[in-house]
C-alpha cells in the first residue's frame, strides 16, 4: 500500500552498485568499442602533468660562431640584411673574427700627407744662434747677474794680465779697464761681462779680497754696472776747492776804559 510517497524510478538490487547514465552500456575498461569519455569532474591528462601551466618557448638557437668570452668593442663587417646571401661576420676588439681565421686586421697609420722625400734631402741643418739681450738702461725686468766689477787694482795690471786670470772661469763677452779721459791715468777699475751667471759667481768667489800685484782686489757682482759708473764719475770729476769764508770787521770799536757818565 502506497502512503502517498512517489514511486521510485530505479530499483537497485542488493550487492549491485548503480550504473551511471553517461556510460550508455559501456564498461570502464573500454571493451565495448568507441571513445571512452572521462568522468565528470576528473582532471584532464594535461592538467595532471603540468598543473595547467603554459608550455615554455623553445630556447634561442646558439650562433654558429660565438663571440669571445670577454671583449671590449665589436664591428659588424658583413650584415646578411644588407648583403643578401652572405654569412654574418663580426670583428671583436679590432682583431678577432669568429669563423674567418684568414682575416687581416687593418694597420693604423698617420692620415696626414707625408712630404716628398726629395724635399727633405735638399734641406740642410740650420744653426740658429740663441739671441742674447743687451743689458742697458732700456732693459725690462731684473737683469741676469753676469756683470762683475773689480776695483783697487794695481796700476800695472793690463788687459792681457786680466785675461789670463779670467779665462779659467769661463767665456766672457766684454772686458774694460778704465783710464782717466784726460790724463790717461790708470783708475784701478775694471768691468767684465760673462756669458753665464755661473762663471760670474765663480769669478767673484775666487778673486774677492785676494792679493793681485801687492793689492787686495775688491771683486763683486754689479748688475747694470751701477757701482762701476758711480766710481768712474767720482774718480774723473775734479772737486773744486771750497772758498774760505771772509771775516767781517766790526764797525764800532769800544774801549774798555771808557765808561759812560751817568
Amino acid at each position: 500500500m502506497n502512503h502517498g510517497r512517489p514511486p521510485q524510478s530505479h530499483t537497485h538490487q542488493r550487492g549491485h552498485p548503480p550504473q551511471h547514465r553517461g556510460h550508455m552500456g559501456q564498461d570502464h575498461h573500454g571493451g565495448g568499442g568507441g571513445h571512452q569519455q572521462p568522468h565528470h569532474g576528473a582532471p584532464s591528462h594535461q592538467q595532471r602533468r603540468g598543473g595547467g601551466a603554459p608550455e615554455r618557448p623553445p630556447p634561442p638557437e646558439q650562433p654558429q660562431y660565438p663571440p669571445p668570452p670577454k671583449y671590449h668593442s665589436y664591428k659588424v663587417l658583413i650584415d646578411p640584411m644588407i648583403h643578401e646571401g652572405s654569412e654574418k661576420q663580426v670583428r671583436y676588439d679590432g682583431v678577432i673574427v669568429p669563423g674567418n681565421p684568414h682575416h687581416l686586421s687593418p694597420s693604423c697609420s698617420d692620415p696626414r700627407k707625408k712630404p716628398i722625400p726629395s724635399l727633405w734631402r735638399r734641406m740642410e741643418d740650420l744653426e740658429l744662434p740663441v739671441p742674447r739681450m743687451i743689458i742697458d738702461d732700456a732693459y725690462v725686468g731684473e737683469p741676469p747677474k753676469v756683470e762683475v766689477t773689480m776695483d783697487n787694482l794695481n796700476d800695472n795690471i793690463d788687459r792681457q794680465f786680466l785675461v789670463s786670470k779670467l779665462e779659467k772661469f769661463g767665456e766672457w763677452e766684454e772686458l774694460h779697464i778704465d783710464y782717466h779721459p784726460v790724463s790717461k791715468k790708470h783708475l784701478g777699475l775694471a768691468r767684465i761681462v760673462f756669458k753665464l751667471v755661473k762663471s760670474a759667481k765663480e769669478c767673484v768667489a775666487a778673486l774677492h779680497t785676494k792679493s793681485m800685484m801687492g793689492k787686495l782686489v775688491n771683486c763683486y757682482l754689479d748688475p747694470r754696472g751701477l757701482m762701476a759708473k758711480k766710481m768712474f764719475e767720482d774718480l774723473t770729476t775734479e772737486k773744486k776747492a771750497s772758498p774760505v769764508p771772509a771775516v767781517e770787521e766790526e764797525e764800532g770799536e769800544t774801549e774798555v776804559g771808557d765808561v759812560p757818565e751817568e
